[in-house]
């Protein structure tokens, strides 16, 4: 989560990770998150790696699942997210908030 305040002029992440192969839920950021963004903050960003193990023989592809879209679509609702990133380590897609909704999702 990359959250930004304009007043200040600064930027925030906010990360989260894990030694499985899906991302952890983020049970441990969205308290403070919603604490930032009562306090002015606002979420620009969801950065979402797309990443896949060697023997895999590909990099990973640069679109949301299912999943991804329902989720950034949550994020735009209950957060106002305005985009969603989704890198396989070597390149970055950008996808406004206002182009969640034609994404498949759950």
């Amino acid at each position: 989560f990359i959250a930004t305040n304009d007043a200040l002029n600064l930027v925030r992440i906010y990360f989260a990770s894990s030694d499985q192969r899906w991302p952890p839920k983020p049970g441990i950021v969205i308290p403070e998150l919603r604490k930032a963004l009562s306090e002015g903050w606002k979420l620009s960003y969801h950065l979402h790696n797309h990443y896949n193990e060697p023997e895999d023989d590909y990099i990973g592809v640069l679109a949301p699942s299912l999943a991804d879209a329902q989720y950034f679509k949550a994020l735009r609702e209950s957060f106002d997210l305005k985009y969603a990133l989704v890198t396989n380590g070597f390149h970055t897609v950008e996808i406004d908030a206002e182009d969640f909704d034609q994404f498949e999702s759950h």
